[in-house]
């Protein structure tokens, strides 16, 4: 870095980071001050740069008008002394067309657009794309909204609707991407809009429109592998485990070195029921990345689904190795402990986990959850209870605060999740959501509809078995209470 505002600032930033793991609230609340600072510091020197950059290329517009002066002269019949300046003009030109160019090649590509604008217009464009590729989506969003005011273009709209997109502003995405839409002439451009057409559909959780979007894109490009891997993702989103394990299964033929469409493909045999398949394939994907704490949530998870606990904690162990002051691996290896029914070890971890991220809805969750397992309602409430209030909550998170209530002799609010919860896509929380229902309703003598949830219940995926010891735990508290 050769700029030594910048590199003082970078160095400041270092030091920060540096002291980051020991530093407790009221030290990291000063860090996150002297950040901001550091900034808006940096901010201003970026935008004097683009300043200099503004009058460099109004000069170079100066420079080339010269030339074309020089060059109109000499057809008159002027001396050839301007001949030189002829040539300077038409570099500085070639210069320009070339560095406009060039502005296309990320974050969209776009290689056959041409960006036809005045120099004016081609200022706003550079300072917009240099502003989004330095992620200050704000900045950009106005310099590429002057660029579209000076010279409209189906590209700089694709641009403009990335960096409102970036900025939260989906609504505003969407109103400029179709401008582009309407306007867009060529495959290049058209295969823009749709992939950000997807970015869109994301940031809605709008799934079912996503997956349609995508098989658009592969009519351009049938064999495009990032194309077949989002269209997996939706899937899963959607729960529809069988589409998703064939598109990750597309997505691998052409990389089969593709671990992070291995384990999600691996995750997709384990909710078709496919277990033993999904054991083979995530055998075989430890083996094909170098550093086996990457996605190491995704492997943790796809062990305990194929009842590895071993192998899960193992994994959970060498995230922690890794990086000792991150609260993600103390969150995994709780989780472990959590699953093979060993709440009492797993308490620590999410304290620990807490210390080093206060804010950790997921530490906060598990820590409910194994309060509630040992027993301790009170403690177990006020954790989900905070989770619930930052609108973060997951369906186990409801499940828990069902069965406290239910055991408390809340039957009101226990039925009132369950009925929710009994609704909810995901089949985990679905399924235990009409089991506990049945059981309440078994608990108050409602035989009828306590059947009917367990036959649904049994439609849903949970064995026999499992229905059997729900209705004599039931049966036992109605008994208790005649």
């Amino acid at each position: 870095m050769q700029n030594v505002e910048l590199k003082a600032i970078a160095n400041a930033i270092a030091q920060i980071r540096e002291q980051l793991p020991e530093a407790d609230t009221a030290v990291r609340s000063k860090m996150l001050e002297e950040l901001e600072t550091l900034r808006e510091m940096a901010t201003s020197i970026l935008d004097a740069w683009m300043e200099v950059d503004d009058a460099i290329e109004e000069t170079l517009a100066q420079i080339s008008e010269a030339a074309i002066d020089a060059s109109v002269a000499l057809q008159e019949g002027e001396t050839p002394q301007s001949t030189a300046s002829l040539h300077l003009g038409a570099s500085v030109q070639q210069n320009l067309q070339s560095r406009t160019e060039n502005l296309l090649q990320a974050p969209v590509q776009l290689a056959e657009t041409w960006f036809d604008m005045s120099l004016r217009a081609d200022c706003a464009l550079r300072k917009g794309l240099g502003y989004f590729d330095l992620r200050m989506f704000d900045e950009a969003a106005l310099s590429l909204t002057q660029a579209v005011a000076e010279q409209d273009n189906p590209a700089t709209r694709i641009y403009l609707a990335l960096s409102h997109l970036a900025a939260d502003r989906v609504d505003l995405a969407t109103n400029h991407l179709n401008v582009a839409r309407e306007r867009a002439s060529d495959d290049v451009t058209v295969r823009a809009v749709l992939e950000v057409d997807v970015q869109i559909c994301a940031a809605r959780e709008d799934w079912h429109q996503a997956v349609h979007v995508l098989y658009e894109l592969l009519c351009f490009e049938p064999n495009q592998l990032d194309t077949w891997y989002n269209l997996g993702v939706c899937h899963l989103k959607l729960y529809e485990f069988a589409a998703a394990e064939r598109c990750f299964a597309k997505s691998m033929k052409g990389e089969p070195m593709d671990v992070e469409a291995a384990l999600w493909r691996a995750m997709s045999l384990v909710l078709c029921g496919r277990v033993d398949e999904a054991r083979q394939l995530l055998a075989t994907s430890t083996h094909l990345a170098h550093n086996l704490e990457e996605y190491a949530l995704l492997r943790v998870v796809l062990h305990l689904s194929t009842q590895r606990i071993d192998l899960a904690e193992r994994v959970a162990m060498t995230a922690i190795v890794a990086e000792p002051n991150r609260a993600s691996g103390y969150e995994l290896l709780a989780l472990c402990r959590a699953v093979s029914h060993r709440p009492a070890d797993a308490i620590p971890l999410c304290k620990r986990a807490l210390t080093l991220l206060p804010n950790s809805s997921q530490a906060f969750t598990l820590f409910g959850l194994c309060s509630y397992l040992m027993g301790d309602f009170v403690r177990a409430e006020r954790a989900l209870k905070i989770v619930e209030e930052r609108g973060e909550a997951s369906g186990l998170t409801h499940i828990v605060r069902a069965r406290i209530a239910s055991l408390e002799g809340h039957a009101a609010d226990a039925k009132e999740r369950l009925n929710r919860l009994a609704e909810h896509p995901g089949m985990y929380a679905k399924r235990l959501a009409v089991l506990y229902r049945g059981m309440l309703h078994l608990s108050e003598n409602e035989v009828a509809l306590a059947e009917a949830d367990f036959e649904r219940a049994l439609h849903l995926g949970l064995p026999q078995s499992a229905i059997d010891v729900a209705k004599a735990h039931a049966k036992s508290g109605v008994f208790e209470s005649v």
